[in-house]
């Protein structure tokens, strides 16, 4: 540390004393030099720093960079992090170029996906020395055991294979699912590059949605949907662990479960090791059974697909991971089964147990209220409930606005009690905020159905919902991450015979919702980064009239009696149901508003305010055309719509009607479900408005990822030619 007047105690005491007695003249002179020291000194140890990439000054970071040669691109900044980040992760790889971990480091600062590398020549069959037996290489195939032969040509492929010499085309490029491979997938010289555009989504006490008797699905919305393994504790860091990689479960993985903390514990202390699978069953008598912890119980891994008969099943649960079923046995009387367990999707959309914090209510001086069927009595106060109606009914008779909070993962049946529709048809404004707790991902069952007066509002945050959202009124109406799931239709007008002043806005932001029927008059839709699926049935719309859905109705009947051959006056049934469908033609949707959202299905609204960054999948139909616009966006061939800027397909060029959207899945519940493929062309996998994909994944910058990918090869594979 740099002291005062450090040159002037230098000087020999006889300087010092003679300056005393002029006034310290010679004292002023050299704290003017020492100021000019100070600055000289402080110039030396920052140049010393700036030899370094941590400690170095903002203006030099190019300059190494430079010396590096470390390219910087500011479309891929977001990706890939600060300047000074990029300059110091390359140094840090470079130091270990070659090595399997250095790679994979640098395909996921590149990617920001989850990868792994394989050397194939390890999976080589080759004669080994018995005196130097490698128990890492590929090992004979054994037919005993059933476990690992699901494990072929997976990343965990334990076996080895004959050398394979097949060329490949002029690129030595392959890829599928983002799996890339050299010519040839086993050979001495190969290696192996997977990478995972998917998540994995941890979910903790779940009830699993019973099916009939003891079946048991752990999908709470009663959908197939695969397992998954679950993500380390640490998410920050899920790069290239193999346990923590974003990949569905193998029969493997549960064969050595380590013994499970009990329920209490976990409420008490929470949850340090993420089980593969845990499953805790709650009978009739009050007891708890923990099937992992259990002796008399086993867990079997099987084929569900088909549900089968319970009395073939005795003192095991079976499980099928590939569809996400169970099935408990027939003696045993259950009250509910609740499960720890992962699912596999690409974005944190539709409400998870992802973090939702930014977007639940934090106002205060309004009714207040907590719902948690785990509850214990000893934490339960006045305004917790173990009901949703419960609570929804005490803050019915308060004239405050009203946040209700649930704070696990159970099912709420909401047709329980018919006087919940009795709270939403009061004929006083109200205003209610129902969410999910942060990490929560609870289920409602049942129907909402809802009547706004002078201006009410109702919000919806993080709820997963099986059944259908009816709304009349001067109502506004907030779905923020929430997955609304219906066959026939997941938000609609409501019928009612009511004289009813109507004003109705509905905002969708970051959901899945199946199909919306609205009425055009006075109701406006608000729809962003979100997927509106409309594919249930093949005769439905994603966004259209509440009128076509009943008429809808009427047309499927007729046309499965013509299916069975039901009448004889063919004419007649047929004039019939062009009749209804010319009456369906005059009903058009509502207003809309739409942004970075996949729409699956026909789209048949009134207008169309702006549309960005849109895939249609099916023609989208627009009354109003002389007003709106469509930017950035796929929109199909026999669309009527208003002005478009730079959509596709582009029918001035000559590719036009081979441009369309493929999809790894459009089958909800699926992982890749409506994640755009590799096989896109480019025109829609990089044609949003920044340059990423349209649609709804394109917030996660699959294509800029890509891009990056290929310019790492240059570098870290230079054997690669890209």
């Amino acid at each position: 540390m740099m002291t005062q007047n450090r040159l002037y105690e230098l000087l020999p005491i006889f300087y010092r004393q003679r300056d005393l007695e002029q006034g310290f003249p010679l004292l002023a002179f050299l704290n003017i030099m020492e100021l000019e020291l100070n600055i000289l000194e402080q110039n030396i140890e920052e140049l010393y720093s700036n030899w370094f990439i941590e400690t170095c000054e903002d203006w030099v970071v190019p300059y190494l960079a430079t010396l590096i040669e470390t390219k910087f691109s500011d479309q891929t900044s977001h990706l890939l992090g600060t300047a000074r980040l990029q300059v110091a992760n390359t140094l840090r790889n470079r130091r270990r170029k070659g090595t399997l971990k250095s790679l994979e480091n640098i395909l996921y600062e590149s990617t920001n996906l989850p990868a792994k590398i394989i050397t194939y020549f390890v999976k080589l069959s080759i004669t080994q020395n018995l005196e130097n037996i490698n128990l890492n290489r590929g090992k004979t195939l054994d037919l005993h055991s059933l476990n690992n032969l699901e494990l072929i040509n997976t990343i965990n492929d334990p076996f080895a294979h004959t050398i394979d010499i097949s060329a490949g085309g002029s690129n030595p490029l392959l890829m599928s699912n983002f799996e890339i491979i050299a010519n040839g997938k086993y050979n001495i010289y190969n290696i192996g590059i997977f990478l995972y555009p998917l998540r994995s989504f941890f979910i903790q006490f779940a009830q699993a949605r019973h099916i009939q008797d003891n079946c048991y699905t752990f999908n709470p919305l009663g959908i197939d949907s695969p397992l998954f393994k679950p993500p380390s504790n640490n998410q920050d860091n899920q790069t290239s662990v193999n346990n923590s990689l974003p990949i569905p479960l193998t029969p493997s993985d549960l064969q050595h479960l380590t013994k499970p903390n009990t329920v209490s514990e976990i409420l008490v202390n929470g949850l340090i090791d993420r089980p593969p699978l845990q499953i805790f069953i709650f009978l009739d008598n009050g007891s708890v059974i923990d099937v992992n912890n259990y002796p008399n119980l086993t867990l079997q891994v099987t084929d569900l697909s088909k549900w089968p008969n319970l009395q073939e099943i005795n003192n095991s649960i079976c499980v099928d991971i590939k569809c996400g079923r169970m099935v408990l046995p027939a003696n045993l009387k259950t009250n509910k089964v609740l499960v720890n367990y992962a699912y596999g999707f690409s974005a944190e959309i539709g409400g998870g147990s992802y973090s939702r914090r930014q977007t639940l209510s934090n106002v205060r001086g309004i009714w207040q209220g907590n719902v948690s069927q785990l509850m214990t009595d000893a934490t339960r106060d006045k305004n917790s409930f173990s009901s949703l109606t419960e609570a929804i009914q005490v803050w019915s008779q308060s004239d405050l606005p009203g946040i209700i909070s649930i704070s696990d993962n159970c099912i709420y049946n909401l047709e329980e009690d018919s006087n919940i529709q009795k709270v939403f048809k009061r004929k006083t404004p109200f205003s209610l905020t129902i969410e999910a707790a942060d990490g929560c991902r609870p289920c409602l069952l049942g129907n909402l159905n809802i009547i706004g007066y002078s201006g009410s509002k109702l919000v919806l945050n993080g709820l997963w919902l099986n059944g259908t959202i009816s709304v009349a009124g001067k109502l506004q109406l907030v779905i923020f991450h929430c997955t609304v799931w219906n066959k026939k239709a997941a938000i609609k007008t409501l019928e009612s015979s009511e004289n009813i002043d109507v004003n109705l806005e509905v905002r969708i932001a970051h959901s899945i919702v199946s199909s919306i029927y609205l009425l055009s008059d006075k109701t406006v839709l608000d729809i962003h980064n979100s997927i509106i699926d409309g594919s249930n049935d093949r005769n439905q719309y994603a966004i259209a009239s509440n009128k076509h859905l009943n008429k809808s109705i009427y047309t499927n009947c007729f046309l499965q009696l013509l299916q069975h051959k039901a009448f004889s006056f063919w004419g007649c049934v047929i004039n019939l149901v062009d009749s209804l469908n010319t009456e369906v033609d005059n009903n058009w949707g509502p207003e809309t508003k739409i942004e970075q959202t996949t729409v699956i299905g026909r789209t048949k609204i009134t207008m169309i305010i702006a549309a960005n960054s849109v895939i249609f999948t099916e023609p989208i139909l627009v009354q109003k055309r002389q007003e709106g616009y469509i930017s950035f966006s796929y929109v199909p061939s026999k669309s009527k719509t208003p002005s478009q800027h730079r959509c596709q397909p582009d029918y001035s060029d000559s590719r036009s009607e081979l441009l369309q959207p493929f999809f790894v899945s459009r089958i909800y519940g699926n992982p890749g479900y409506a994640q755009l493929s590799y096989m896109t062309p480019s025109e829609i996998f990089r044609g949003a408005e920044n340059g990423s994909q349209m649609g709804i994944l394109g917030t996660l910058s699959l294509s800029e990822k890509l891009t990056n990918l290929q310019a790492v090869f240059q570098d870290s594979f230079p054997a690669i030619n890209t």
